[in-house]
This record gives structure tokens, C-alpha cells and sequence, in this order.
């Protein structure tokens, strides 16, 4: 969670964009936490519902995967405001943030699998961390693209999940 807001603070403090080290070792840190709480060799309350529960946080995985795969569409890197580009279609036309979305179902996805009674209760303050970051990224995305992007925004109201505004 903390390499979640060191990645916010560098990726929309105009300063710390330069430092592409810094962003891509938060986002590793960020990933690497999500990864390790689940897994069995972490002692923890564990749940177990049966060969359904591994099927069920598979199909979560391959799903969140999929939304993730939107990152393709876009580059993930900051660029000055004059380089940006806004992207509507496809999956952006029903969720603004569906790399976000994916992560969100990732992680569950993941936590389920391995029965990881933690990795479940963690994942409304990953959601809600992942929330902060998109607000800020909001904010500088209306400051750069301007109407557009709040044409966007109204249109679209699923910030992570699609058809809510929150």
C-alpha cells in the first residue's frame, strides 16, 4: 500500500515524472505485496470451499487478466500534456480505469485461490488505494485534455467499476 502511494506521488507530481526508476519500483513493491499475502508459505486464517473455490479464483484471475490487458491500448508512461491522447473505445467505453478493474480482480481472484482469509479482508484497501490513485490521475488528466476528457468522464461514469461513480 505504501509503494501504491509512493506510485501516485510520483506519477502525478509533475517533479517526480522524470524519475522512471521510482515509479517502476513502487508499482513492483505494489505488486510484490498483493503476490506474497495469499501465498501458503504466510502463515494465516485460511478458508477452504472445496475444488470450487480454485476454479471460481481462477476464472477471477483470467478475468481481472483480461481487463488488464487494456494497458495495451494506452502508454502507461506519464507524457507532457501536448502527447496525450485519449482513449474511448472498447473496454475505456464502459469503465475509465479497467487496468484498475483488473487489478481489483487480480488480487481477489488470487486470494481465493490460495483460500487467503487476509488477501480477502486486504482488498477493500487495495480498491480504495487503487480509488485514491485514479482520483489524482483524474485530476491531471482534466488539466491536460480539458473538455474532452470531461465529456469523458460524464458519459463514463465507472471510474474502477463499471456504471458507479466511485
Amino acid at each position: 500500500m505504501f509503494a501504491l502511494i509512493g506510485g501516485s506521488i510520483t506519477l502525478v507530481s509533475h517533479k517526480m515524472r522524470k524519475y522512471r526508476w521510482l515509479n517502476v519500483t513502487c508499482v513492483i513493491l505494489f505488486g510484490l505485496g498483493r503476490f506474497m499475502i495469499p501465498l501458503p508459505c504466510c502463515v494465516q486464517p485460511r478458508f477452504d470451499l472445496g475444488p470450487f473455490q480454485l476454479y471460481l479464483g481462477a476464472l477471477i484471475l483470467v478475468i481481472g487478466l483480461g481487463f488488464m490487458s487494456a494497458m495495451f491500448l494506452i502508454d502507461p508512461w506519464p507524457k507532457p500534456c501536448e502527447e496525450l491522447r485519449l482513449v474511448t473505445r472498447g473496454i475505456f467505453s464502459i469503465v475509465r480505469n479497467p487496468m484498475y478493474l483488473g487489478e481489483v480482480l487480480w488480487t481477489l481472484g488470487w486470494a481465493l485461490m490460495w483460500g487467503s482469509t487476509i488477501g480477502i479482508l486486504l482488498l477493500p484497501l487495495w480498491w480504495a488505494g487503487l480509488l485514491l490513485f485514479v482520483m489524482l490521475e483524474e485530476e491531471d488528466l482534466e488539466r491536460c485534455l480539458g473538455e474532452p476528457y470531461c465529456s469523458y468522464r460524464g458519459r463514463v461514469r465507472g471510474r474502477i467499476l463499471p456504471w458507479l461513480p466511485f
